[in-house]
């Protein structure tokens, strides 16, 4: 066997390869639901709370003469 010959199978193995890893990007892309992109929604441990938390500085003011 020559060396183009092997070269030339070598390349059509790499073809049949690339097609085989498209029909199966395809078969898992069918499988992605797109609907629910574009929503976000935290969970609510990572939500803000609605206000400041107000400091207790009597607690701490107490401590200090303490």
């Amino acid at each position: 066997m020559h060396p183009w010959q092997e070269k030339t199978e070598s390349m059509q193995q790499l073809q049949e390869d690339d097609e085989v890893a498209m029909v199966v990007h395809e078969r898992i892309l069918k499988q992605v639901k797109m609907d629910d992109y574009g929503r976000y929604d935290p969970s609510p441990t990572m939500a803000k709370p609605h206000f400041k938390d107000i400091p207790n500085y009597g607690l701490q003011n107490a401590r200090a003469t303490e």
